[in-house]
């Protein structure tokens, strides 16, 4: 029921009482529950982390190395990229996983799946060794993750993206080298 400025109404109403009350719910009330809900849920999200480091390799493909650190309260089974390209024809003959753990990918769905076989994303470990080759690249793809515990509890969130360290030197190396010869060139003017 709401009122005629279409703000929402509660009606309340005992069998027996002609009377009926009618509160108003409180806008801000409401948004503050949903913002603490949130937060509840992002906090649970914040117990696994996915890092993505991309290399270039040339001609437009990118080899991916994937490590996953879970500091949650629950061992993992599952982690699930959720968002790979869908028939990417790089992944599957690409895709690695180390020993204790399968790796699949779905190329009809777009899941990249990183699942135990005799190991698990224990608490308080890092796992690396995951890697695979694709054409396509992050913020298009590889954003977000899904995974399950042990206990069947959903996990989600956004994947780290590295730069290659090699990439970021350069980059440094070459912009330290611009600053030096405008640094060079504007002593030259001003003698």
């Amino acid at each position: 029921m709401a009122t005629a400025t279409g703000k929402p109404l509660s009606v309340n109403h005992s069998p027996g009482d002609s009377t009926v009350r009618v509160r108003r719910f409180h806008p801000r009330l409401l948004l503050g529950w949903a913002i603490l809900l949130w937060g509840l849920a992002a906090t649970a999200t914040a117990d696994l982390a996915v890092v993505l480091v991309p290399t270039p390799l040339g001609g437009g493909v990118f080899q991916y190395d994937v490590s996953v650190s879970n500091t949650g309260p629950q061992d993992v089974v599952i982690v699930t990229l959720a968002d790979a390209p869908i028939s990417d024809p790089l992944i599957e003959p690409s895709l690695i996983a180390p020993p204790g753990f399968v790796a699949s990918y779905d190329s009809g769905l777009g899941f990249i799946d990183f699942l135990e076989s005799t190991d698990l994303f224990a608490v308080g470990t890092t796992h690396g060794g995951f890697a695979f080759q694709s054409s396509a690249s992050p913020p298009t793809h590889f954003t977000s993750f899904a995974a399950l515990d042990l206990d069947g509890g959903f996990i989600s969130g956004a994947i780290t993206v590295v730069p290659e360290p090699v990439g970021a030197v350069l980059a440094l190396s070459g912009l330290a080298v611009l600053a030096m010869v405008r640094g060079r060139r504007l002593r030259e003017g001003q003698r």
